[in-house]
């Protein structure tokens, strides 16, 4: 593969420079030789102290664009031999402005990066003939070609019909295969012409081919779901689909290392027949099981795992040889390098590790994460605006009042996203999918996540079968953290932190059979909300939703409520003013007396439907949300409602601050909502 001077260029001494403005990076104190990365970046989107003159009627303004970080998704690395040169490539999501492809060369430790227009994210990525690199997207469904002697994308094959390319692999026909959504087809792609054949759904009625695999003759391992999950065979010859012998029963996907099938338990012949005793030296059985590292191994070279020792193997070699035995501490391994080592990413960073390294050195990409959308938003006593993407781990801090903003690394490098966060005594604890995390963070102390002292991490319900975090965080007057989770085979609990020992009970089930989709809390009750989750358990596998009313103390329920019919009850909020619950059912606003302990009757002028995907509640009496681009309040006793604006963009995450202004994700953009005091009374709204 030969690139042009100018990219080298590029990568080696353009990219450098914009790094210039990072800020704060922490030394751990047990590693020094590795660097943890904390603080980032600092905006100043308006003056400190500027004057704002009174206001007559509510208004917004933009306070910054805050949310950053990368979420890895696929990597690959490519070698030029001309230059000596190799690059790690990696995919990374982002809700708005398109998925990015970035490039690293190893050696330099310059990047560039690259926007995919009209994307969300890209989970394939395969290297093609010509100097160039495919590129499987999402929600587009296409396959984008860039070309490294070009610098820039050159073309793009889109998929008619589909939504997702799941991945990309080369089979010995030498055209690109790959699986789709939501058509669940298997479609094939020339790589000298880029002319594409649709080879049908690999296994209807399924709607998902989620992976495929090459295998030894030249067919390629279809895994289907997820109506009906299973595996399916495509032979390119006769042009016809098969099901797959029983003993790849189990199988996800898999590589061909020279005439085998490797995956990550087994190997397998030609005949597709489990290979025992294996063709090659095994790892020393005192040092425990081992593992094929399918993600590493190529037609030349074998990957296997024992603990913490990575050991290669090339056919006809005499012995392993230990690549290395770095704990890796949540890191990722994509891509074995030219030398024989490998490349990934941990967290925000990306890594390199020679063989026979006995230290690795992480490294920050020298190119700005791109701008991600919020997931959710809270504000601290301090009036500061916490927030993080959906994906990535990563965290931001932005003052309230001047916009200018702090960006946190990955609180955990574990794949996933922090859902929530509450705070005591100024210190941050949060929950996160999909390792089922409860974590503290204080930001007035170093921040030292390679050893686990800032964030630390209290408690992993993973391990108990709650991963996902959909419950959000409450916290408590004693206090004492809520939060509420859901397992991906279906069911949910109710952990409790104590934030003075981060000692965590867990209350399983405590609403049947259902996921946690929503908290809140007074002094006296906890108030939840339970159903089937949003990518967690399907509605039609789940009991119906409800909401509870349960004691602080006992977590025992007082009173409760069936939905039938519904889908979900969440976005949950208790305004002290009224004693009143908010809550939406499937996107209409419902409202429970807690002194009356009874929900009431829909109102009569029905406020408009719910479409932001939070709440946010002043203390007034009143919720507010999103209703399309109109910012909507609704009195929570006689059901009066107003459109106080219109904002520029849909509000998704809100949060309510210390001192009365509301704050609102349209997309990327945060705006600040305030509002005159003290604020009018509202006039009802007819159904005229």
């Amino acid at each position: 593969m030969k690139w042009p001077a100018f990219i080298l260029f590029c990568l080696v001494a353009l990219l450098p420079c914009a790094a210039e403005d990072s800020v704060t990076v922490y030394d751990s104190a047990q590693d020094p030789n590795v660097k943890d990365s904390g603080v980032n970046i600092q905006f100043h989107q308006r003056v400190e102290g500027e004057e704002q003159p009174p206001l007559l009627a509510p208004e917004y303004k933009l306070m910054a664009q805050p949310c950053m970080g990368w979420h890895f998704q696929a990597g690959i690395t490519l070698y030029n031999a001309d230059a000596g040169r190799e690059l790690l490539l990696l995919t990374s999501a982002a809700e708005s402005g398109g998925a990015v492809l970035a490039l690293v060369a190893l050696e330099d430790k310059a990047s560039v990066s690259y926007a995919v227009p009209d994307t969300a994210g890209a989970w394939a990525l395969a290297p093609m003939r010509g100097d160039r690199v495919a590129i499987g997207t999402y929600y587009d469904g296409a396959v984008h070609i860039y070309s490294l002697s070009e610098n820039k994308f050159v073309e793009t094959v889109d998929i008619p019909g589909e939504a997702y390319v799941w991945n990309l692999v080369e089979g010995k026909d030498g055209r690109l295969y790959g699986g789709t959504f939501p058509g669940g087809k298997l479609v094939a792609l020339d790589q000298d012409t880029l002319a594409l054949e649709d080879c049908g759904q690999a296994g209807p009625p399924n709607r998902f081919l989620h992976e495929v695999s090459p295998l030894p003759d030249g067919r390629l391992l279809c895994r289907v779901g997820s109506e009906a999950p299973g595996l399916r065979i495509y032979d390119p010859a006769s042009k016809h689909f098969s099901d797959a012998p029983p003993a790849l029963d189990g199988v996800t996907g898999g590589v061909c290392w020279d005439s085998y099938f490797v995956t990550e338990k087994n190997m397998y012949d030609a005949t597709l027949q489990p290979v025992s005793p294996p063709p090659f030296p095994v790892p020393d059985a005192s040092g425990g099981d081992w593992s094929f590292v399918s993600a590493l191994t190529t037609q030349n070279m074998l990957y296997l795992q024992q603990g913490k020792t990575l050991y290669r193997y090339r056919a006809g070699e005499p012995a392993l040889t230990p690549v290395h035995s770095i704990d890796l501490r949540g890191g990722r391994m994509l891509a074995s390098t030219v030398d024989g080592g490998v490349a990934g990413v941990r967290g925000q960073q990306y890594f390199r590790i020679r063989p026979g390294d006995t230290e690795w050195a992480r490294g920050e990409l020298s190119v700005a994460p791109p701008v991600r959308v919020p997931a959710f938003l809270r504000v601290d006593a301090q009036g500061q605006v916490w927030g993080g993407p959906a994906w990535g781990q990563t965290l931001f801090f932005m003052d309230g009042q001047t916009g200018v903003f702090t960006l946190l690394s990955s609180v955990t490098p574990r794949v996933g996203g922090v859902q929530d966060v509450a705070f005591v005594k100024g210190v941050a604890w949060g929950i996160s999918s999909s390792g089922g995390n409860i974590f503290r963070l204080n930001i007035e102390e170093p921040w030292y996540e390679w050893d686990g002292k800032n964030p630390r991490m209290v408690a992993s319900l993973h391990e108990k079968g709650y991963g996902q975090a959909t419950g959000g965080i409450v916290v408590s007057a004693v206090p004492k953290l809520y939060s509420g989770w859901s397992a991906l085979s279906g069911g949910g609990a109710i952990a409790v932190t104590d934030p003075a020992t981060g000692k965590t009970d867990l209350m399983e089930n405590p609403l049947g059979t259902r996921g946690i989709s929503g908290l809140a809390l007074n002094d006296e009750f906890l108030f939840a909300a339970a159903g089937p989750a949003a990518g967690v358990a399907s509605p039609e596998k789940g009991a119906p939703p409800l909401f509870a009313v349960l004691g602080l103390d006992t977590l025992q329920p007082y009173w409760s409520r069936v939905y039938e019919g519904a889908s979900a009850v969440n976005r949950l909020l208790y305004d002290d003013l009224s004693g009143r619950v908010a809550m939406a059912v499937d996107g209409v606003l419902r409202v429970f007396d807690v002194q009356g302990m009874s929900l009431q009757e829909p109102f009569e002028s029905a406020p408009p439907e719910i479409t932001s995907t939070g709440m946010a509640g002043r203390n007034d009496g009143y919720v507010y949300y999103g209703s399309g681009k109109k910012l909507i309040l609704a009195h929570l006793v006689s059901g009066a409602w107003e459109e106080v604006l219109e904002l520029p963009g849909e509000p998704g995450a809100l949060a309510a601050g210390p001192d009365g202004g509301l704050f609102v994700a349209c997309g990327i953009d945060i705006y600040r909502v305030d509002f005159p005091n003290p604020y009018p009374e509202i006039n009802t709204k007819s159904e005229e």
